[in-house]
C-alpha cells in the first residue's frame, strides 16, 4: 500500500508544482533530487548487513512444483495489471489536453495519481476476499473496462 500511495504522490504533487510553483520545468526535478538525497542519507544510516560465513554463488531461480500454479497466476496478474496501469498513467495526460481540452497540470497529476490512489483502499480487500475471488474479479473488472475502451476507440474519457 505504501508503495502504491508513493507512486501516487507523484505526478500529483508534480502537477501541483508544475503548475502552481514558480520554475514549473525545474522545481519538480528539484524536488525529486531534494526526495532521493533524503533517502540516501536515510539508506547510509542503516547498519551493515552481518558478514557471511559462506560464499555466496547465484543460483537459478526456482518456483517449487506445487505453488508453480498459483506463482503463474500472481504473476500473470500483476502483470497485467500494471499493463493496463501503466497505458493509463501514459496515455491520460495526453488524453486530457487533447479530448477534454484540460492544460491544468495540477489537475492532470490529480486524475493521474487518481488511479493509483484508488488501488490504496483496494488493497486490503484482497486479504478479505482472498486471492483467487479477487483476482477473478479485478481481470473481470479490467477486461471490462480495456473492452469498453477498445469500443469506443479511446474517443471518450
Amino acid at each position: 500500500m505504501a508503495f502504491v500511495a508513493g507512486t501516487a504522490a507523484g505526478p500529483i504533487a508534480a502537477g501541483a508544482l508544475a503548475q502552481y510553483a514558480p520554475a514549473p520545468a525545474v522545481l519538480p526535478y528539484l524536488f525529486h533530487l531534494a526526495l532521493l538525497a533524503e533517502g540516501a542519507r536515510r539508506v547510509s544510516g542503516l547498519s551493515a548487513a552481518a558478514p557471511h560465513t559462506h560464499r555466496w554463488r547465484p543460483a537459478c531461480p526456482r518456483v517449487p512444483a506445487g505453488l508453480r500454479s498459483r506463482f503463474a497466476t500472481a504473476a500473470a496478474t500483476g502483470f497485467l495489471a500494471w499493463t493496463a496501469a501503466g497505458l493509463f498513467l501514459a496515455v491520460i495526460p495526453a488524453a486530457l489536453s487533447r479530448a477534454a481540452g484540460i492544460d491544468d497540470l495540477a489537475v492532470t497529476g490529480g486524475v493521474v495519481g487518481a488511479v493509483l490512489v484508488c488501488s490504496v483502499p483496494a488493497q486490503p480487500v484482497v486479504a478479505r476476499l482472498g486471492a483467487p475471488l479477487a483476482q477473478a474479479v479485478g481481470l473481470g473488472a479490467l477486461t471490462g473496462a480495456l473492452a469498453v475502451l477498445a469500443v469506443t476507440g479511446g474517443r471518450s474519457l
